[in-house]
């Protein structure tokens, strides 16, 4: 059993379900690909991959207990309660994947679920292009899902390390590629994705990016911090929970109720004791 796991299920779900009903925190799932690829050495926490069968099932355990997939957009909007027959866990996919349309949209529908669909939108075209080797979506595909109710956000233009880039090129790359979908949309879009690992250890960078983010335009970005979004959390640096498939329905369930919550803070030891020694975030 990994540690992530034994301490999320051996001593965080339970100590939780001592202390009272449910917090409103948001679960928003961070997904990648959904592809039979076992990912060899990758800690389960830095999977990227979840396969059709076990997102389907995620799907399945969210519904049987009692929540309901949206949008970020959507879960924002709703005022958050404990006590709701059907309380709202965000559903959100990185990169601009095909197998979006093939694998989870389908599932989601069966569900009635949403979800929000973050672009790079380099490698969105009006034929196939790929990211990192992996075939993305075609503008054609984003205004169908777009058409059938699936919220589209910006992930960036070409996917950098915005943190390593000159302020000019960040600005570019959150303007321009929202730019880019409103136009192939033809409607606003409002959210945003942070693309590798967040630099939340260098508070004026995202302090700036926040800034530069409200100015465009956007109302909400999404980070790769972990953990759930607090409700009164800053919008532009909103948490969100890992999801790959080596989470079985106790370890998955645990996530969306908040157990995995704790893994937020080593996260950011570890990062800001490696930007206080390096300067690298």
């Amino acid at each position: 059993m990994h540690l992530d796991r034994l301490i999320t299920l051996r001593l965080v779900r339970p100590w939780r379900s001592l202390s009272g009903p449910a917090d409103p925190h948001l679960p928003i799932l961070m997904y990648h690909r959904l592809a039979d690829d076992p990912e060899p050495g990758i800690p389960p926490f830095k999977r990227l991959c979840t396969s059709a069968v076990r997102f389907s099932e995620h799907m399945q355990w969210l519904a049987e207990a009692g929540w309901r997939g949206v949008g970020v957009s959507e879960a924002l909007a709703t005022v958050p309660s404990p006590h709701n027959a059907h309380r709202c866990c965000a559903i959100t996919f990185d990169d601009g994947l095909f197998d979006f349309a093939v694998v989870a949209a389908p599932v989601l529908a069966r569900h009635g679920f949403g979800a929000t669909v973050y672009l790079p939108t380099a490698f969105i075209g009006d034929t196939r292009r790929s990211f990192q080797s992996h075939p993305c979506l075609t503008w054609d595909e984003v205004r169908e899902l777009h058409r059938a109710g699936f919220e589209f956000g910006s992930h960036t233009v070409n996917h950098p390390r915005l943190h390593a880039l000159p302020w000019s090129d960040v600005l570019h790359e959150v303007d321009a590629s929202k730019a880019a979908i409103e136009q192939q949309l033809g409607a606003r879009i409002s959210g945003f994705s942070h693309p590798y690992a967040y630099p939340q250890a260098d508070r004026r960078f995202a302090a700036s990016m926040a800034l530069a983010l409200h100015l465009a335009g956007y109302t909400h970005g999404v980070t790769t911090a972990i953990g759930r979004a607090e409700p009164d959390a800053e919008r532009f640096t909103l948490r969100r929970l890992p999801i790959s498939g080596a989470d079985d329905r106790d370890l998955f369930l645990a996530k969306v109720e908040g157990a995995y919550d704790w893994l937020g803070r080593p996260q950011a030891w570890s990062k800001t004791a490696r930007y206080l020694a390096t300067g690298r975030a």
